[in-house]
């Protein structure tokens, strides 16, 4: 494919993304705070939300990073793959007793790291 087709074919998938998927994710996020506003402001199930909701506005912007990437050519990936996970054990630390640790060797190779950083979003 020539690079004038793979431009247009990334700025066609880029376009795509954001018309629909993320547009589709920032409504159902409107929905849920409308849903959590009725709820009283203590109440966990409120909590839960908005923490889910806050989770949601995070993927969101991720999502918007990784379309300005895709038109921009270029990967940008804004953690790494055992950052991606030390958050994420945190995260469900806090929801679950247990106990995370990670332990890095060595290094990935790029297809694996290209691969596993695209699942972390």
């Amino acid at each position: 494919m020539r690079f004038e087709e793979r431009h247009r074919e990334r700025e066609r998938i880029a376009r795509e993304l954001h018309d629909t998927l993320l547009q589709s994710f920032q409504g159902l996020l409107l929905r849920f705070q409308a849903v959590a506003s009725r709820l009283p402001g203590d109440d966990p199930t409120r909590e839960a939300l908005e923490r889910a909701m806050d989770r949601g506005e995070e993927a969101i912007a991720e999502g918007r990073e990784r379309v300005r990437s895709l038109r921009l050519a270029e990967t940008s990936v804004q953690e790494g793959l055992p950052e991606a996970f030390t958050r994420i054990g945190r995260e469900l630390a806090q929801a679950h007793p247990a106990t995370f640790d990670l332990v890095v060797e060595g290094g990935l190779p790029r297809w694996m790291r290209s691969c596993a950083t695209r699942s972390t979003g």
